[in-house]
């Protein structure tokens, strides 16, 4: 019995050691962009920092779940109180935010703003834009606190972030617009864009933003665009 515990043991042993060497190509990213997003950081970057704008969850179709279990901390903002409390649970020693990421010019005026959903469980189509909830046929509405990227930057304090994950459904390119990268400069940034093609993709507003701050498009994984800033490249 004991020799038996002990394959069991060391074939579990292999199989941790594997996944985490990249043998495994277990991934938790929807379209497995954390695998590329780990391989960019592998033996560059220990015990990183990430910021996770519409973290959805601390493991599902999560793009910061590698980069946690290797050591990385950060922070997790989602407008959704049951994605927060999961983080809260999985991830207390990360800043966990409830809220909806929203422009500078609303949040003067707006201290909440109405979400939009297909029901009110955990849902990563969950958005604040209310012509993409049209689309979509979202009829469950919350009012929740808004924030601006500004106010989630700065929570990072003296600490430099090496991964920014942005996925809010539809004001993606509003909020990358509102970055300051003259103060923040993250290594890599992934980011949902609604390009239809590569051709398209590279004319977009959020390319051309990310281009004019140093980053290049080297990436493109389901609708994520993955950009790099130009003096941290892989090898």
């Amino acid at each position: 019995m004991i020799e038996k515990i002990s394959v069991i043991d060391m074939r579990i042993f292999g199989l941790f050691k594997a996944f985490f060497i990249g043998g495994l190509k277990g991934h938790f990213g929807q379209y497995g962009e954390d695998i590329l997003i780990h391989k960019i950081f592998s033996k560059r970057v220990d015990n990183g920092f990430y910021v996770d704008i519409g973290s959805f969850h601390p493991f599902q179709y999560s793009n910061t779940a590698y980069l946690w279990l290797k050591g990385w901390s950060g922070i997790n903002v989602d407008a959704n109180q049951k994605t927060i409390a999961k983080f809260k649970s999985v991830r207390p020693d990360d800043i966990n935010i409830y809220g909806a990421v929203v422009a500078q010019d609303f949040a003067k005026e707006n201290h909440t703003v109405t979400m939009y959903a297909s029901d009110s469980a955990i849902n990563p189509m969950g958005t604040c834009d209310q012509e993409s909830a049209v689309v979509h046929g979202f009829t469950i509405k919350t009012e929740v606190p808004t924030l601006t990227v500004k106010e989630i930057l700065s929570m990072a304090g003296d600490r430099t972030i090496d991964f920014l994950n942005i996925d809010i459904e539809g004001l993606d390119e509003d909020i990358v617009q509102e970055i300051d990268f003259n103060k923040y400069k993250p290594k890599i940034i992934c980011i949902e864009d609604a390009g239809e093609s590569i051709s398209e993709v590279l004319t977009t507003k959020i390319t051309t933003t990310l281009s004019e701050a140093g980053y290049s498009l080297d990436y493109r994984i389901g609708p994520s665009s993955i950009f790099c800033l130009a003096t941290f490249k892989i090898e």
